[in-house]
This record gives C-alpha cells, sequence and structure tokens, in this order.
C-alpha cells in the first residue's frame, strides 16, 4: 500500500520533479497552477519558474551578481496546447527573450514529446532572431529514461547556431549527457557539455555542467 501512495508509481520509483525539462531541452508538461521552482546552473545562472495555470508557465533568468559590468537576463514562456500524459503525444508553444550585454535575441517555437516523468523524448523547434535581424531555426532533441528508483540517465543535442556571437563555422552543434539524481522535491543534475567540431584536433572531451532544482 506504501508503495501505491504518494508520487511513487506501483513499481516504487520516485517521478522526476523536473519533468518540465531535460536539463536544456524543454517537455511539453506544464506544471499545475501555483507550482514552481528554483534552479541554479554552474552556481552562477539563476533561473526561477511559476505557472499561472495548468498550462501556462513563465520562467526568468539571471546571473548570480559578482559584477555589475555584465548583464544577463532571460525571459520566457510555455503554453501547453496538448498534455503528454492524457494524448499520445505532447505539443506546447514556447517563447523567450534573452539580454546579453548590448547583445539580444528572441525566439518562438514550439516542443512535441512522448513519454512520462519517468521516460521521454522531446524535440524542441524554434525560430531565433537577434538585434541585427539575422535569424536561424534552432533544434533541440532530448531524452531521458528512469533506471533506478532516484535516478536517470539524459542525452540531449542542440543543433549549432549561429545566432551566438563568436559563430565558428567548423561547429556542428553540442551534445550534453548525463545523470540526475532527485526525490519528490529536489534534483542534482551532472553531465559533460560537448560542442561537435569538425576540428579533429580539439582535445576537449567535455565540459562539466551542474544543476541543482528545488520545486514546490
Amino acid at each position: 500500500i506504501a508503495g501505491l501512495s504518494g508520487s511513487d508509481d506501483v513499481y516504487g520509483a520516485v517521478a522526476d520533479p523536473d519533468a518540465n525539462s531535460i536539463m536544456f531541452c524543454p517537455t511539453p508538461e506544464t506544471m499545475e497552477k501555483g507550482d514552481g521552482y528554483f534552479r541554479n546552473y554552474e552556481l552562477f545562472f539563476l533561473n526561477f519558474g511559476t505557472s499561472l495555470s495548468d498550462d501556462f508557465d513563465l520562467s526568468v533568468g539571471t546571473m548570480f551578481p559578482i559584477t555589475g559590468n555584465f548583464v544577463f537576463i532571460s525571459m520566457g514562456g510555455k503554453y501547453q496546447l496538448l498534455d503528454r500524459r492524457e494524448q499520445p503525444v505532447g505539443l506546447a508553444l514556447i517563447g523567450s527573450y534573452t539580454q546579453i550585454d548590448d547583445f539580444s535575441f528572441h525566439s518562438f517555437g514550439a516542443v512535441a514529446g512522448v513519454g512520462d516523468h519517468h521516460r521521454s523524448l522531446n524535440l524542441a523547434i524554434t525560430q531565433s532572431t537577434d538585434d541585427d535581424g539575422d535569424s536561424e531555426i534552432v533544434f533541440i532533441l532530448g531524452g531521458d529514461y528512469q533506471g533506478g528508483r532516484r535516478s536517470k540517465f539524459f542525452v540531449e543535442y542542440m543543433s549549432s547556431a549561429s545566432i551566438f556571437e563568436n559563430n565558428n563555422d567548423d561547429l556542428n552543434g553540442f551534445i550534453n549527457l548525463g545523470i540526475r539524481l532527485f526525490s519528490e522535491t529536489h534534483s542534482f543534475s551532472f553531465s559533460g557539455f560537448r560542442p561537435l567540431s569538425d576540428d579533429s584536433d580539439s582535445s576537449l572531451l567535455a565540459f562539466p555542467m551542474l544543476m541543482y532544482s528545488k520545486h514546490w
């Protein structure tokens, strides 16, 4: 009976509280009205989110104020059209605006996904445009699989985007591979983030990524 209660399913597996995203790849799932979260990436980058309704989430991101000479602010929203828990495929509209010093860009698109809190496969496609009017279609493919009662493996691929400054023509995208440990309201994710390049002499294996989150 205890195994069937709370957020545990019939197998006793705790549901991932970060089911609304992988790490960088969103899922089509939104939070219940009034729920929220705090996320910390690499200790420096802070992200806050809340749900205004069962189908509409808002988020804002910034950087820990270690200096007053650098401006970073990001705002985003997600509107769920199809609930993956009720339909074969979930679908949501997504949008964001990001300001990095004097450089800014905004994006609009959609994310589709199948699965649940324990395993999923998701594809986000956005049209990103910078303040010079340059634009590009960017996509992120992300999936996760719960291999233990409180642990998950995940992998993400993001296409190369010339929307970012200092674009490298040899850059073919980014891959992020990691593991998440979680309870009902907390999670800790560790991954290796690697740029994919035509440069066969690159000595970089992967850049370590850390994320902590608290949900309420």
